[in-house]
């Protein structure tokens, strides 16, 4: 008889036979254990068949339905689970079957390795840039410029960071949690040179990405260009293995307007992103980091623009009405809170609201300032007035940071519950404009974020004004 046991060797007990009866001693276990009893191999075909059907889905997992070259792989493996499945199959072929699972997984997984290695290697392709900066890193190597904690804006270089004039303060997890304070309290404040934190591939990315430069609060950096047309690639990352705000961050705006939105960063993940701008007054001046910190490993700038029109900055809601302040200084959730506003929904806003416009250019994000200028569980409410000229189906796109409900003339459109940073289509719903005036109304509370901001576009329709 054979003893399996997650967290253990396979072994072997002994069994006393007395006629129909098998009695055996159970040896201790720390969860659970599986008792196999019968002939060797007699369980054989069926195991390799669930096995077969483990392996299966953990493949047509990983590709989410895009097979690309293995198509025909993928194909011919399902085919052999249809036949399984049937209950019509031997030995051979059960066996068969998981061997052919186990490829193709093995396969895909090969597949999403040199996707992404290709990926990591475009990432820092600078061939024709203006300037190729590598974050934290120590030796220039043509056309790299290294970038360090003291590399500080001259008109000699062209480049640099500036002072930091954010405001913010750091975060209850910034200053309270243990693990944060003993491994990185340096970088909740300063900006701080580390390396790549975890890279599992033999393969090492290009030296450019495997350092950053990283802080919990915004930092603002200038680079001099000729004014016109550039495409900017920047390459950000996770820079702790304690800090929890940059799991979601990454936040990027140039002049003033916001170009790139938080994104997830699991630890070790390297994360290339691109947008087109243009320069005025001679410069690019960016600021990183958002609600939550930051971490770039490399920035390239290069001539001429791939401008696309992105419809979240075209149809961006820009024009917003803003309420005061209510405070909730227990914390309640947002959806146990009920203020004034809410009992006249339609009739917003109000004479004490004040109207705040996002720029023209870039995500329509509304800043409703740092954590120095609201208390934790603050809500407030804001209105944007819609103009529809016929009865129309459009689409939302919001994000905040931090909890929110929204209606739409009065009838309830959802929650979106507290999540880090301010992602792009964090929340994506249908809506139903009528014709003429339609009052969006968003209900927002602050929680731990260095900065409250939240966003919204409405969707496949050229005929919506503010």
């Amino acid at each position: 008889m054979v003893w399996l046991t997650p967290d253990g060797e396979r072994q072997t007990i002994a069994a006393d036979v007395d006629g129909q009866q098998v009695k055996v001693v159970i040896p201790s276990v720390r969860v659970y254990g599986i008792l196999v009893i019968g002939r060797k191999g007699l369980d054989k075909k069926r195991s390799d068949v669930l096995h077969g059907d483990a392996l299966l889905a953990r493949a047509e997992m990983a590709c989410d339905g895009s097979w690309d070259s293995l198509s025909q792989q993928a194909a011919a493996v399902r085919e052999m689970s249809k036949q399984c499945a049937g209950g019509a199959y031997t030995v051979h072929e059960a066996s068969e079957y998981a061997e052919a699972s186990d490829k193709l997984l093995r396969s895909v997984q090969k597949m999403q390795y040199d996707a992404y290695m290709e990926r990591i290697q475009k990432a820092a392709a600078a061939n024709g840039a203006v300037l190729a900066l590598d974050f934290g890193g120590t030796q220039e190597e043509d056309p790299w410029r290294a970038v360090g904690v003291d590399s500080v804006y001259s008109q000699d270089t062209g480049f640099g960071w500036l002072p930091q004039a954010d405001g913010s303060a750091p975060t209850p997890e910034e200053k309270y949690y243990a693990m944060a304070q003993r491994y990185g309290s340096k970088v909740i404040a300063e900006i701080t040179a580390s390396s790549l934190l975890f890279w599992p591939y033999r393969e090492q990315p290009p030296s450019p990405l495997r350092t950053n430069l990283a802080c919990g609060a915004p930092g603002r950096f200038r680079i001099d260009v000729p004014n016109g047309d550039y495409t900017v690639s920047v390459v950000t990352t996770n820079p702790s293995w304690t800090h929890r705000n940059f799991l979601v961050s990454g936040m990027v705006s140039v002049n003033g307007t916001v170009q790139l939105l938080d994104t997830v960063h699991d630890r070790g993940a390297l994360v290339a992103r691109e947008f087109s701008i243009s320069a005025a007054g001679g410069k690019l001046e960016f600021t990183f980091g958002g609600p939550t910190g930051w971490a770039v490993a490399a920035l390239i700038i290069k001539p001429g623009s791939h401008r696309e029109v992105d419809p979240q900055i075209a149809y961006g809601l820009r024009k917003w009405h803003i309420s005061p302040r209510y405070q909730n200084s227990d914390w309640y959730p947002i959806t146990q809170v009920s203020c004034g506003p809410e009992k006249r929904l339609n009739s917003l806003p109000e004479d004490d609201w004040v109207e705040v416009e996002s720029p023209s250019d870039g995500l329509p994000v509304i800043d409703l300032g740092t954590n120095q200028e609201a208390e934790i569980g603050d809500i407030v409410y804001a209105v944007s007035t819609i103009q529809a000229p016929v009865e129309k189906d459009v689409l939302l796109h919001f994000g905040a940071s931090s909890q929110s409900q929204l209606w739409l003339n009065g009838e309830p459109v959802g929650y979106l519950p507290n999540e880090k940073g301010l992602r792009r289509d964090e929340w994506v719903v249908s809506l139903r404009l009528q014709k003429g005036e339609n009052r969006l109304v968003a209900k927002l509370q602050r929680f731990w974020e260095r900065r409250w901001m939240f966003y919204a576009s409405l969707i496949k329709s050229s005929n919506i004004t503010q």
